[in-house]
Parts: C-alpha cells; structure tokens; sequence
C-alpha cells in the first residue's frame, strides 16, 4: 500500500503487489539445490567474509535446498533502505537467514552454522521483524548438525538459531531437529522470542509441527536490545522463550535436553494479568493466538531462568501459554511448568474440551535444579572453536550434557501405557444445557461486566425487519442461568 496526502489527510491506495525484497545473499538459486561434501574427511566450508555494511547472507535458495557435511559461517543479513520506481511498498530488505534462507524445504545433515547474525529495522511492525540467525526456512530437516554462535537483532526478533517458517507453500506437515545442537545463540529485540529455534508452526487448515529429537538446546538468551530507554520496554516488549518458541501448530520434545537457557527483560503484566517474560520453553499466548499441542517425552527441561532487568532472577522452564493440550509421554525431568494461561475451551461432546494437561505421566519428576540431573563438569561436551554470543558469552558451546542421578538409565526398554483423563460434560436426559450461560455468568460476576452488559441492553435498537423476533442480548450478555441440570 502506498500513502498520500489529500486535503482530508492521509489516504492509502493500492501500489500492487511485489516480491518481498530479502536483501543480498552471496549465492542465489532459483531451482532446487544440493551440496554434498559426504566424500570428503572434513567436509566443506562456505563463508562470507565481505565485512558487516552491507553485508550478505551466504546462501538463498528459491527451492529445495539440501546440504550434507558443510559449514555456512560469517553470514550477514542485514536491513537496507530500497525504493522501487520512486514509491516505498517495502521500506526496508527484510533481515532473514544469517546464513541460508530457503523457500521451501532445508535438509541440512552433519553441518555446522555458527558466528552468523541477522539485523532488522526497529519501526513498529514485529512481523517485519528479524528471523533466522542461521536457518530460515519453511521446513527445517536437520540430522547431526550444531547451530552455535549466531546473533539476531531488531524490533522483532526470532530464532537465534533456527526460525522455521511452516510455509503454506508445503505440503509437508513436520520439520525435524535430530541429534543436533542448538546453543550459545542470541536474540535481542523489542519483541522477541526463541533464542535457541522459532516455530511459526503455519496457521488454520495448515498446522504443522516442529520436532526436536535426541538434541540439546542450551545457553541461549533473549534479551532486550541495546539503546531503547527503559520506559519504553516497560511499555512495550515481550521476550519469552530462551530456548525454544512455538508461534502456531504443534511441538514435540523428545529425548531431548532443554538447559541453562535465559530470558532476560522488563517485568510487566498487561490487562488479564498475563506476563511479558517467560523463560526455556514457551508457547504463544494472547487473544487472537491459540497453540494446539505441545508432546514432551523422556526430556530434560530444568536449569531454565527469566532475569527481570533490575529485579528478581527465578527458574522458569516451561511455559505453556495458549496451548490447548499439554501432553507428556513419561519420564521426564522438568522443573519448572506454567500452565497459568491454558485454554480450556468448552460446549463440544468428544472434544475432550474439560481436560487439557496430561500430566504427570509414568517415570515424571520435578527437579529442583538441573546439576541433580546432568555432569556439568567433565560429562558436558563442548565446540571448543565456536564460543557462545548468548548465556556464557565468550565461552566454548556446548553440543551434549551427560546424564546423571535420576535421569540416569530411567527410560525402560519394554513399552509402558500412558493414561489420560478426559473431562467432557453431556446433558442429562430431558435437561437444558445451560453451561455456556453458566460459564458467562461466572465471567461476568469475577469481571464485573454485568453493568456494562445491561447499559449495552438497554440501548440496543431492533432492526426494523424483525420486529417480531425477540432482540437477542449482546455478545457476551447472556441470561442469568438458572440451576444446572444434571450432567456427567
């Protein structure tokens, strides 16, 4: 859209539509790619090395892009002013993938992509934000890779390491990280989430799921950006997810260690009393957003922290947000869980709409500090030539923690049942289901609505077409229920 001045003011027209412009790249392709070094003792290495301004990601692929035995280092992907024909419908390249951006599928096996970064225009738009430190992708499959090092920075901020789009333009439904590592990455931005990985996850009719296997995310860190005065980011920021963020869809956590990730921003609580900071793992929560399913099994989440700027520092490890099933598949150590903002949807026979937290299952256990559950002295594996820009800055990544005490040997080899409990309600025989009233009732009453919903009453007109239908009450404003019938 473009803006002009009339005398009545500014007016937006349409300019039509263009390519998003997402800045320079050292290598473009616009057809399916593959690069395989598997022959080769030590692989490959492909690096920008051209400075800062303007700088360049390495590599953009309008197709798939498969990557086998390589390293992509020293990308910059960084917001330019552009204009096209004299007119601003994009003012700036969007900053995406320090080291690749693909549109459409990454498969990336045995490969290193670390010391990349992104930088992003500070305006008001966070969806115009800065995404993918390393990868941005719409489907992410990654098998033995390390994603270490990388720095995102701008008003919106996401994916440290790893930003997966879950494109429309996919027929697939899951990106994979497996046997992979994901640390000592870093987001700093007004609005920023998923130091470590980001999953948009896709949207309605077009759900999908990101799956995190046999890896470590660990000592990555959210963080405000530098230079912003403080009353701003009091107002404004949210920052939630050191480690791992899901935006839509759906997430897995599976034998996987999530640890010593950090959130770090300016405490605040909005209208319905939800806090801005949340800390290694979390999902998305607000009134237009809903997550669908979260699985984490045979997982450790613990060690996690949220560092309010000037103010207290708690262990944090797992926030569930919006999400309307929690699922545990056992044996799991988790510390800390927040389950403070779930949905809890209600009204559909089978939708199981009572019940959303499946947890604890068999061999769960809380742990009241990561070291219980992990060698963090010689069982912790590190990259001794990359160094941590999040938690830790300055020291060697970390690619693995050896298990210890309670986590030690715990899984069994021979399958074990899980048992859920679903609340539904059902409407006795001959009864009035009244519950949705009921439950309008009960909001009105704890909110103080009912006043609000009267003067809405009362002032309502009828349309003059319907003259003889009774004036239903507004949104929001239903009768006063009578006693519940009878329900199981």
């Amino acid at each position: 859209m473009g803006i002009r001045t009339e005398v009545s003011g500014p007016v937006s027209y349409l300019l039509g539509y263009f390519d998003r412009d997402c800045g320079a790249s050292a290598l473009v392709a616009r057809k399916n790619v593959v690069i395989d070094a598997s022959a080769l003792p030590v692989g490959i290495t492909i690096a920008w090395t051209g400075g800062d301004a303007p700088g360049a990601r390495v590599l953009a692929v309008e197709g798939d892009l498969t990557l086998v035995n390589a390293a992509i280092t020293g990308g910059r992907s960084n917001f330019v002013a552009i204009s096209v024909q004299g007119q601003h419908p994009q003012p700036w390249t969007l900053a995406r993938g320090g080291a690749i951006a693909v549109w459409r599928t990454a498969r990336l096996q045995n490969c290193w992509l670390p010391g990349n970064s992104v930088s992003g225009d500070f305006e008001s738009s966070r969806d115009r934000g800065a995404f993918g430190g390393a990868v941005y992708a719409d489907i992410v499959l990654m098998d033995g890779c390390l994603v270490a090092g990388n720095d995102v920075l701008g008003g919106g901020a996401a994916g440290g390491g790893v930003y997966v789009v879950g494109g429309a333009g996919s027929s697939r439904t899951l990106s994979s990280i497996e046997r992979s590592s994901i640390t000592g990455n870093r987001i700093r931005g007004l609005f920023a989430y998923g130091a470590g990985a980001y999953s948009d996850g896709g949207g309605i009719g077009n759900s999908k799921t990101l799956r995190v296997a046999n890896s470590t995310v660990a000592r990555n860190l959210t963080a405000p950006p530098p230079g912003l005065p403080p009353s701003v980011l009091r107002a404004q920021g949210y920052w939630r997810g050191g480690g791992l963020y899901m935006s839509n869809g759906k997430m897995e956590l599976l034998a996987s260690t999530v640890v010593e990730n950090e959130t770090q921003g300016l405490s605040r609580t909005d209208s319905r009393g939800r806090r801005n900071l949340a800390g290694g793992i979390a999902a998305t929560v607000g009134d237009a957003h809903a997550v669908e399913q979260m699985i984490v099994a045979h997982s450790i989440v613990a060690g996690n922290v949220v560092q309010e700027v000037g103010g207290a520092r708690y262990v944090h490890d797992l926030f569930a947000g919006s999400l309307v099933h929690f699922r545990s598949g056992g044996h799991n150590r988790i510390g800390t869980l927040d389950f403070s903002q779930m949905l809890a949807p209600v009204g559909e026979w089978d939708w199981q709409s009572l019940s959303r937290r499946h947890y604890p299952q068999p061999g769960d256990a809380e742990v009241a500090s990561h070291a219980e559950v992990l060698d963090l002295g010689g069982g912790m594996a590190t990259a001794p030539q990359v160094l941590s820009v999040g938690v830790a800055a300055g020291s060697p990544t970390v690619l693995h923690y050896a298990p210890r005490g309670s986590a030690l040997d715990q899984v069994p080899a021979a399958a074990y049942d899980l048992s859920e409990t679903w609340g539904q309600y059902q409407v006795a025989a001959g009864g009035r289901d009244d519950f949705l009233s009921i439950v309008l009732t009960r909001l009105e009453s704890v909110y103080g609505l009912r006043a609000a919903c009267h003067a809405i009453s009362a002032t309502a007109s009828r349309p003059s077409c319907a003259a003889s239908m009774p004036m239903p009450p507004p949104p929001g404003c239903g009768p006063t229920p009578t006693r519940p019938a009878s329900r199981s």
